[in-house]
């Protein structure tokens, strides 16, 4: 969600008996109390650098938005465009990193998770609004406390650095560290200096350049050339393109689509050794980027119930901490994955223990659960991030591209994307995400169109219809003019 985007609605796409609609500190948190006589410091939760202490309850001095008009006369609203932001040394912070950062900030202040709306990372940077909430904070308020009263213990729980925070308004640049050079760099260690002259942009601190832009809208515009384009993809065949091994019998009934499967010289493998079958399968393909040792994504397929375990196994072994959700679990009736996560509490698949910490809704289509994973054999645990689309249609394309133009990444392991066949909405993710990172990079060319190709070397039926290319190119055409209308005139 991008800090300009309107209120999100408050309605629940889960039952209230198992998110509670309350104002109390664990509001949004699943396993809370529905209401809480006063605040309280909360439970422990997560498990190794994770556990959180019990904290104090924090005495909030209050700051107001008060601003004299022309004539004298004062108001008390805040302006529609404002908003908050907490700047960090980590280079990127990443969104998981992001959404832990909001969970804290708001136990530490007595505040409901849902209090905050529009929530965005840009760069090293958290950005975000408040709802009216019960302890009357402002944006102000907020900013103020991570960046004095509970700054210490956010920057000891979380294992950063928080070197600045205040409100700003859409379009006025923040200042950035120095050395930062937008996504895929590295983290820094120690509190980084400002240079005044510096601005972080919405959008990942992406400076756009025309050539992108015009190959963008030349495309959007010129509908013969899109449909030339999506006919000459259609026509393209990667080589090689052998999937014996998941088209094999004993395989066949771990796909959920015979169609759209791993091909045998780029599929994910397993250790079989530690699988209850004794196999290395799974629908799973790595999808580079430009480095071979390194994938910068995992295109699966929803996992079926008897392959969750399987899923489990892959996450585990390729020490993945984000895991991007692109379908329901059924559509129109139609089963679209198999629930793989505990409703709630805790389950065990083969040696993998799944515990759900925490389930939040952003929005009315958009949630982000919380998990720690644990192997029981090695006692190891590990905690992941799990980002949930609810409306994005099979074979169609979502309403808007706000929440698909998003960065989920700051680590060295791969994102695992999946949506019921790991094809078409998955490699329509892909590619948006892809793309964009080659532009915060610097690269001067884009031609996605190529770069779907480059995807579908890796995986076959990746981007499934002409609507999802066109959806794709939408969305990074939107996200470079958002970057546009961000810049300093």
């Amino acid at each position: 969600m991008q800090h300009g985007e309107e209120p999100v609605p408050t309605t629940s796409t889960v039952p209230p008996s198992k998110i509670p609609a309350s104002s109390s500190p664990g509001d949004g948190l699943r396993g809370r109390a529905a209401s809480s006589p006063a605040p309280r410091a909360e439970p422990q939760w997560g498990h190794s650098e994770d556990t959180l202490s019990a904290g104090k309850p924090v005495v909030v001095e209050k700051k107001s938005y008060t601003e004299a008009k022309a004539g004298g006369a004062q108001q008390g609203t805040r302006p529609p465009d404002e908003y908050g932001y907490i700047v960090t040394d980590q280079k990127p912070l990443g969104l998981a990193a992001g959404v832990r950062l909001l969970e804290l900030l708001a136990k530490h202040l007595h505040l409901s998770t849902a209090s905050f709306i529009n929530i965005s990372v840009v760069g090293p940077a958290l950005t975000f609004r408040i709802r009216q909430n019960p302890q009357n904070l402002s944006l102000a308020d907020v900013a103020s406390q991570a960046g004095e009263l509970v700054k210490a213990e956010l920057e000891s729980e979380l294992g950063l650095k928080i070197v600045q925070t205040g409100v700003g308004e859409v379009g006025v640049s923040m200042p950035v560290p120095r050395g930062w050079g937008g996504r895929g760099q590295g983290s820094g260690g120690a509190a980084a200096e400002y240079e005044p002259g510096s601005v972080l942009c919405p959008c990942l601190g992406l400076t756009p350049t025309p050539l992108p832009q015009a190959y963008m809208e030349d495309h959007l515009r010129n509908r013969d050339r899109l449909a030339k384009e999506w006919q000459a993809l259609c026509a393209y065949q990667a080589e090689p393109s052998i999937c014996s091994v998941a088209q094999s019998e004993t395989n066949l009934k771990k796909n959920r689509n015979p169609d759209y499967v791993p091909y045998d010289h780029v599929r994910i493998k397993l250790k079989a050794e530690s699988n209850p079958s004794r196999s290395d399968f799974i629908n799973a393909s790595p999808i580079i980027e430009h480095d071979p040792r390194m994938p910068a994504y995992i295109a699966t397929q929803g996992p079926l119930s008897h392959t969750i375990a399987d899923f489990w196994q892959m996450v585990w072994e390729h020490g993945c901490t984000v895991i991007v959700m692109l379908s329901p679990l059924a559509e129109d009736s139609v089963k679209q994955c198999d629930r793989y996560w505990p409703d709630e509490g805790s389950s065990l698949y083969h040696i993998y223990e799944v515990n759900l910490v925490s389930e939040h809704i952003w929005c009315e289509d958009f949630l982000v659960r919380s998990f720690y994973l644990k192997n029981v054999q090695s006692q190891e645990t590990r905690t992941l991030t799990q980002f949930h689309f609810l409306s994005w249609p099979a074979e169609g394309i979502p309403a808007t591209t706000r929440k698909v133009n998003k960065c989920y990444r700051g680590r060295s392991c791969p994102i695992i994307v999946h949506c019921s066949d790991g094809a078409g909405r998955t490699g329509t993710y892909i590619l948006v995400d892809m793309v964009l990172n080659r532009m915060a990079k610097g690269v001067k060319e884009i031609d996605i169109a190529a770069t779907l190709e480059h995807i579908r070397d890796q995986r076959p039926g990746m981007v499934q219809t002409k609507d999802q290319f066109e959806f794709a190119l939408t969305a990074v055409a939107e996200e470079v003019n958002a970057i546009l209308k961000a810049l300093p005139q």
